[in-house]
């Protein structure tokens, strides 16, 4: 069993989305031609615009929000407004590409299965093998977000040239590569918005996004050198700091169960064409939920005390 979830583990992403694409079209397949066989065919573009903005929105969330929160938690190595800007830029290209190039492999998979003009009930099968890879990679990393929630430990940024130079960025990379990993997950997810939204929403929706990344991570900069402007004492700062990595913490598991429930429900369309699934209300509603199911059973408590040691609150 261990070598078969290690086999499929989307966590991997050198090796393990092919894997995980492959054994997923085989299963999916399998599953289709029992349950529901032939293509489903999406209505593109039939969703309103509060559902396409609250998408950037949640998108942008998604892939910034850990690094505000390496932000916040480097304030004592921020020392004006350019870092905020050099950190901010590195950060929004890198959220930018990673999905961009997970999307390009997942998309080309599901093009190529149609180019190739695949048996009806291999075509229905790759489909849903697509939204399930994109379910799977979000939920995986899901789990590792809250496992990373209650460690204590984090990573910080220490530049000891200013941000906006090349010796800067060479300090600073590592640590901006750590947390922009999940941007790798995002582009299956993608994929699921290809079929709610026209081509022109989509393309436009990765400016949009990065754009939002950027100006986010930026803001996060700004009330870090707010709070070191206007806050003299150390220990008043990382309450502070505590309270936003904490409040922070909690929206990132948010906005993954959010992708997870939006990937999943395009899974159980593929087989049931169920168009109450791909409603705003149905997303929305089943986020809530699940997220105060989390609240309830996910031993939050652990998390606000990982959190104080991160920021260096003493009891």
């Amino acid at each position: 069993m261990e070598r078969f979830l290690k086999l499929l583990d989307p966590a991997d992403v050198k090796g393990g989305l092919w894997r995980l694409i492959v054994a997923s079209i085989v299963v999916m397949t399998v599953l289709r031609a029992g349950l529901h066989p032939g293509q489903v065919v999406f209505h593109v573009g039939q969703t309103g615009d509060m559902d396409y903005a609250s998408m950037i929105w949640m998108s942008s969330w998604l892939i910034a929000i850990d690094a505000m929160v390496l932000v916040v938690l480097s304030w004592s190595h921020l020392r004006d407004w350019k870092d905020a800007v050099g950190v901010a830029s590195l950060v929004g290209l890198t959220h930018v590409f990673f999905p961009l190039l997970t999307f390009g492999v997942t998309a080309g998979t599901a093009l190529a299965t149609e180019a190739l003009g695949l048996p009806t009930m291999l075509a229905g099968g790759s489909q849903t093998a697509i939204y399930f890879v994109a379910f799977a990679f979000v939920a995986r990393h899901l789990v590792e977000v809250h496992g990373a929630a209650r460690d204590g430990e984090a990573e910080f940024l220490r530049p000891d040239a200013p941000v906006a130079t090349w010796l800067g960025v060479k300090q600073i990379f590592p640590a901006v590569f750590a947390v922009s990993v999940d941007a790798l997950m995002v582009g299956p997810a993608k994929v699921a918005f290809m079929a709610r939204y026209t081509t022109e929403q989509f393309l436009l929706s990765f400016v949009y996004i990065g754009a939002s990344v950027f100006a986010l991570v930026f803001t996060s900069g700004l009330v870090v050198l707010a709070l070191k402007a206007t806050i003299d004492s150390h220990v008043a700062i990382a309450r502070r700091v505590h309270q936003l990595d904490w409040l922070g913490s909690l929206a990132l598991v948010c906005v993954f169960i959010h992708f997870s429930v939006f990937a999943g429900v395009y899974v159980m369309y593929t087989f049931t064409e169920a168009e109450w699934l791909l409603y705003t209300v149905t997303i929305w509603t089943s986020t809530a939920v699940f997220f105060f199911l989390y609240l309830f059973f996910g031993k939050v408590g652990e998390i606000k005390t990982a959190s104080r040691l991160r920021a260096g609150v003493s009891d």
